[in-house]
């Protein structure tokens, strides 16, 4: 959403703060006023720039899930972009867990739940199965579901193997990621 008020510093801050609040609160308990406050600017504008919390909600996942979003659009090796995502081997590694907060800790509202699914589906499940060969949505839904389990054993629950790795596991994710690349 173009920015109707705010600078562009300002849109940043704004967003940066409230990808904070989302990471490390559920959707109900995240509020506009808290956030502009919290920013150091009158609620209104946050209004005016974002439309409502939900818009804000639908920047905030673009502006934490853009990166990992254009790395699966771009040129390149898909195992390889992945297995750098998960492995937290990209520019933007350390956001990762607060992506998944993000998700986590808003799921069970009904606003963000669909939210989430449409950016999930429209920035990343269709980008991978456009990746892959038939049937294409559902090895793309595989694959999400191996990402998003395996950065939640990695990432919340520091399973060995996985928290810990000597490199097999990422040898057994890449065959995997490979295995649902060939037709």
């Amino acid at each position: 959403m173009q920015s109707r008020g705010a600078s562009e510093a300002t849109r940043a801050r704004i967003l940066d703060v409230a990808q904070q609040a989302f990471a490390t609160r559920p959707y109900d308990a995240v509020s506009l006023r808290q956030i502009a406050r919290d920013v150091g600017i009158d609620v209104a504008l946050v209004h005016r720039t974002f439309g409502s919390k939900e818009g804000l909600f639908v920047d905030v996942m673009e502006h934490a899930f853009g990166d990992s979003h254009a790395q699966v659009r771009g040129p390149g090796d898909l195992k390889d972009i992945l297995a750098d995502t998960l492995f937290e081997r990209n520019d933007k590694a350390a956001p990762s867990l607060d992506r998944l907060n993000i998700v986590l800790r808003s799921f069970s509202h009904p606003t963000a739940k669909q939210i989430i699914r449409d950016r999930l589906k429209c920035n990343m499940l269709d980008e991978l199965a456009s990746r892959l060969p038939p049937p294409q949505r559902e090895r793309a839904a595989v694959l999400m579901s191996l990402m998003l389990g395996s950065v939640i054993l990695r990432n919340v629950l520091q399973v060995d193997g996985l928290a810990n790795d000597d490199g097999a596991a990422e040898k057994l994710f890449r065959q995997v990621v490979e295995l649902l690349e060939t037709p």
